[in-house]
């Protein structure tokens, strides 16, 4: 899995390696998604919620955003 995803991730501010996530986390969700799609707008907003819920207590999952967004700044207002 490392080979198809492997590279530094946007966390937060801070970049943070593939094998850092796979370490702390105990599963990693992939989140294909574009800001020019209504139903993934709707759906991230969703996922915001139940990502702080289900991690209040303890980390449980981590998500990867792999966007289908065309450039930095659109990712950037996804993200």
């Amino acid at each position: 899995m490392e080979k198809q995803f492997g590279g530094d991730y946007k966390k937060d501010t801070s970049l943070v390696s593939f094998e850092s996530l796979m370490e702390a986390e105990e599963f990693i969700c992939i989140y294909f998604g574009a800001h020019w799609c209504p139903p993934c707008r709707l759906f991230t907003s969703i996922l915001s919620e139940v990502y702080s819920a289900l991690n209040k207590d303890k980390k449980l999952f981590e998500v990867i955003f792999a966007t289908y967004d065309g450039n930095e700044e659109a990712f950037e207002r996804n993200f």
